[in-house]
């Protein structure tokens, strides 16, 4: 069957169209469970819906047959989410085969594929029996949309510079961005038009500004800049470690890029250190250092790090001595 993009799929579930299958191809875990509670929430209207995950590794293949394929007197809806399929072997294998050929209509099963397992005889059979609904992460016009909805329902009001910086903040994730969007829930009452200067006025915010600010400096080569806004940043934290591990992860990305493998980044699931806008300069900030440049940057702070661990030294120094090493400095 074709790919159902998300939001197709939610119109019809809010339509009261439910497939006993679903396929979520995609690995953004905050569509995956809108999609599922959705499908629960409409079923609930109709009558009494149990929702159960399932894992053949937890309880093995004849429990999880067992309760796919059992109705219940008292439960008129069942929505089941198996997390493992492939690990189904012999007789509950090929039962399970042929139930996805002829599914209850009152039960609802979803499975999972994140686009990091081989195209095995069972993801075909799924794909083909299946809807097949995309839960990758939205592109940006669309994640924008996402700021806007999720914000409603926190009764928040964004301006737009507001929703373009969140996209760009956290754009890789939904659930990174329903996050920010809690934050803000609890430092500005309902109604308010929150403004990017409204952020700034918060230190934790403002912070996140400014870091974005000296990692973007020192990506581009900008030495003076990077030194302005990371003496404002040292000021803070009164410590030029709070710059080291973002320093590090940068310079470590650029490394592998060098190396002409795939980004860290690339099926990053859980936190991520760099904000998506930077990630997004990663390949224009490759072109400004050389191999043998971003090895000189990674080892100069494995010795501020080392140093600072042992005793503190003046931060200022370290950051000045950084700067024109390292940014400012061609190998």
């Amino acid at each position: 069957m074709p790919i159902l993009d998300f939001a197709t799929a939610i119109r019809q579930v809010k339509a009261g169209e439910i497939h006993p299958l679903y396929h979520c191809k995609g690995s953004d875990i905050f569509l995956q469970d809108f999609l599922v509670n959705e499908v629960v929430r409409v079923l609930q209207e109709k009558g009494k819906c149990e929702k159960k995950v399932l894992s053949v590794s937890d309880v093995g293949g004849g429990e999880v047959i067992a309760w796919i394929t059992t109705t219940d007197l008292f439960t008129q809806y069942k929505v089941a989410l198996l997390r493992d399929p492939q690990q189904l072997r012999g007789k509950e294998r090929k039962e399970f085969l042929d139930y996805i050929t002829r599914p209850i209509r009152s039960h609802v099963v979803f499975t999972f594929d994140a686009g990091d397992q081989k195209r095995t005889a069972m993801l075909k059979a799924l794909e083909g029996a299946a809807v097949t609904v995309d839960v990758s992460t939205p592109d940006e016009v669309n994640l924008r949309k996402w700021v806007h909805y999720l914000a409603q329902e926190r009764g928040l009001v964004l301006a737009g510079e507001v929703k373009d910086w969140l996209v760009a903040r956290s754009g890789d994730s939904l659930p990174h961005i329903q996050n920010d969007l809690d934050k803000l829930a609890l430092n500005f009452p309902p109604g308010k038009t929150i403004t990017l200067q409204d952020l700034q006025n918060l230190s934790g915010w403002r912070r996140s500004f400014e870091l974005d600010d000296f990692l973007r400096a020192v990506g581009r080569r900008n030495a003076h800049q990077a030194l302005e806004v990371g003496m404002k940043l040292i000021q803070q934290a009164d410590s030029i470690l709070f710059l080291v591990f973002p320093l590090s992860t940068l310079f470590s990305e650029l490394l592998y890029r060098h190396l002409d493998r795939q980004g860290t980044f690339q099926s990053q699931r859980g936190f991520i250190p760099l904000s998506f806008s930077i990630r997004k300069e990663l390949p224009e900030y490759g072109k400004k250092y050389t191999v043998e440049e971003v090895l000189k940057a990674v080892q100069h702070l494995h010795e501020i790090d080392k140093r600072n661990k042992q005793t503190q030294y003046p931060a200022l120094t370290e950051l000045s001595q950084f700067v024109a090493r390292v940014v400012a400095s061609r190998a």
